[in-house]
């Protein structure tokens, strides 16, 4: 009990020291963080048996899966001469679900390494794509893809200026907007300003615990489905696929040795990556027009001062 009670004052006093730093950068990204009004708290996340059949019945049977053999050929036979097994593999998901619980067979992860360039393969423009076993990533769509975007689209809490990974929304649209932006400010003779950000490798550097805290602060995700989560990414071993086959050593996450990113190919990358850039754009806009930053830009000769 006095072990609880010492790291909830840690825990505290961690969240003081980020609130009152010196770095401006780090006070305003926590700060961003808080919970917009209205936004209710998610209860723990249980895995529906029609969207486990759903899921097996919609992926294509020659998708590729895990080191374990258990394709999604096994699940879909399962699920048609064999509910009883197929339906105690569901029960299965969601105690470990519920217990926050990553079994052996899911820690394994093949890594595919895809040539940016086709036709060019380059050491630093090879896009590493993990494959995982079904269970996971059935349970990363239907909770991060699903539930948790619905809630951030209907709550509002999205920045428009993030496009990608959003229902009815483009990446296209993201360069057509722009197009447009210069177009109309060259028509109108007018001074404009925009801002464009390309992120380099930011599913690959993204913070597995940040991302958890954004999802429970920011949207109410129960506790236990964000650890889930954390607990998978900081547990899983990563093995290398190439045309020679898959290597027999593997690599994972340490304390002394840790890997970011939540794992390109994984459900729950895309959304976090959502949460992520929707807290930059949040400082983004509040320090935009900050006087003291942009002060000699507007004071330089021929420029319009503010009114």
């Amino acid at each position: 009990m006095f072990e609880f009670y010492d790291q909830i004052r840690n825990r505290r006093r961690i969240w003081i020291s980020l609130f009152n730093c010196e770095s401006d950068e780090i006070r305003d990204y926590f700060k961003a963080m808080a919970q917009p009004q209205g936004v209710c708290k998610m209860n723990q996340f249980e895995y529906e048996l029609q969207d486990w059949k759903y899921h097996i019945q919609k992926v294509k049977e020659k998708t590729t899966t895990s080191l374990s053999g258990r394709h999604y050929g096994h699940f879909k036979v399962l699920m048609d001469k064999a509910p009883d097994i197929f339906h105690n593999i569901y029960t299965v998901m969601n105690v470990a679900l519920k217990r926050t619980l990553i079994l052996n067979r899911w820690k394994t992860t093949v890594t595919v390494l895809i040539p940016k360039d086709k036709g060019t393969p380059k050491i630093h423009r090879l896009r590493p794509l993990h494959i995982v076993e079904p269970e996971i990533n059935a349970i990363a769509k239907a909770l991060w893809a699903k539930k948790l975007m619905k809630k951030a689209e209907k709550t509002g809490n999205m920045s428009d200026d993030q496009y990608g990974g959003r229902k009815h929304r483009q990446a296209q649209s993201a360069v057509l907007n722009k197009i447009l932006y210069y177009d109309i400010n060259k028509m109108r003779v007018q001074e404009a300003q925009y801002d464009d950000i390309d992120m380099k490798s930011n599913y690959d550097r993204e913070l597995v615990r940040l991302v958890a805290a954004e999802a429970q602060i920011k949207l109410g995700m129960h506790r236990n489905d964000a650890q889930f989560m954390v607990d998978f990414v900081e547990n899983h071993e990563f093995h290398v696929k190439t045309a020679y086959g898959v290597s027999e050593e593997s690599y994972k996450y340490t304390p002394d040795s840790k890997l970011y990113g939540l794992g390109q190919g994984i459900a729950w990358s895309g959304p976090g990556w959502l949460l992520s850039s929707d807290t930059i754009a949040k400082c983004k806009e509040k320090n935009m027009f900050r006087n003291d930053i942009y002060k000699p830009c507007i004071e330089t000769e021929g420029a319009e001062k503010p009114g």
